[in-house]
């Protein structure tokens, strides 16, 4: 939905659909923070703790469980997912590799 790059990939009218027709139908929705900050209409400063502090919100638009990919956090020396639904959160934290050559990798 939206490029590394911080583009656009959808019309805003495909952007609403996805967000008020089809992530209610999902178990599960997977957004990298960029994504995360459209679905939700806000323009956050992504730290670690936004990070935390906004896990509940998607849940509001429907799926069951939320899993926002922390790639692009400034803040850490982990790229940290968050696995966020029933029963509480799970962190998936790795390294950060510092390199140039992450295309097609979901970054």
């Amino acid at each position: 939905m939206i490029a590394k790059s911080g583009h656009a990939l959808l019309d805003e009218d495909a952007i609403a659909a996805v967000r008020e027709r089809l992530v209610p139908l999902a178990t599960l929705i997977t957004p990298n923070l960029p994504e995360a900050a459209v679905l939700l209409e806000r323009d956050d400063d992504w730290t670690a703790g936004a990070m935390h502090a906004a896990l509940p919100d998607p849940l509001a638009l429907g799926p069951e469980w939320v899993l926002p990919a922390g790639g692009h956090l400034e803040d850490s020396a982990d790229s940290a997912d968050l696995l966020y639904g029933p029963g509480g959160t799970v962190t998936l934290a790795a390294p950060r590799i510092a390199t140039r050559n992450d295309h097609g990798t979901g970054c």
